[in-house]
């Protein structure tokens, strides 16, 4: 049997999608990266992440769960800058712009169990220069972490529905932890 990890991390280089399609998206994404850093650097902190930056400086497992802003993962994140005194909105949305890597990797994984080029540029256009899932991923909300972390346990679900068609045994326990323990990652990001 392969060595999973090994299939999972080079699976990309001998796809059938290869060439322009990867330049392609290569460039997309990274004009993406820009984007999301360009936000996440000049926007001004927001009401949601003010309060969350306030929860984090007062004992803030206690008061997570009087609030609606329970965003347990998203305000850990937080203050771990807090801890290294980096309080600029920049530092306090680290996780989300990291989070935005996650979810390019895991949206070209899904691009690339798609059939045709058609679909792949679909998907591309709908989910990664969307406005609207971007700026989820400048702002430290939790959002973004969850929409990276929804997308590898779509992936692997994914995944695991077609090794389940092709009668692969042996791989699909590492799927189902992979789909559980991203799912819940995305859960304790929102809330």
């Amino acid at each position: 049997m392969k060595n999973r990890a090994t299939t999972f991390l080079f699976r990309i280089t001998s796809s059938k999608t290869l060439g322009k399609t990867v330049l392609l998206y290569g460039f997309v994404a990274f004009i993406a990266l820009l984007y999301v850093l360009f936000r996440a650097y000049n926007i001004a902190i927001t009401h949601d992440e003010a309060f969350s930056f306030y929860l984090m400086n007062i004992n803030y497992v206690r008061a997570l769960g009087t609030t609606a802003n329970t965003h347990w993962l998203n305000t850990f994140c937080m203050k771990l800058p807090n801890l290294l005194g980096l309080n600029m909105p920049i530092a306090l949305r680290w996780h989300s712009v990291v989070a935005f890597g996650l979810y390019v990797f895991f949206l070209w994984r899904i691009a690339n169990l798609l059939k045709t080029k058609a679909a792949i540029y679909l998907l591309i256009a709908l989910l990664l220069v969307n406005h609207f899932v971007l700026e989820y991923f400048s702002l430290a909300r939790g959002y973004g972490l969850s929409l990276a972390f929804f997308m590898g346990a779509l992936y692997f679900a994914l995944q695991l529905s077609r090794n389940y068609a092709d009668n692969e045994i042996g791989v699909e326990e590492e799927d189902r932890k992979a789909v559980v323990g991203l799912a819940i990652l995305g859960m304790l990001s929102v809330g």
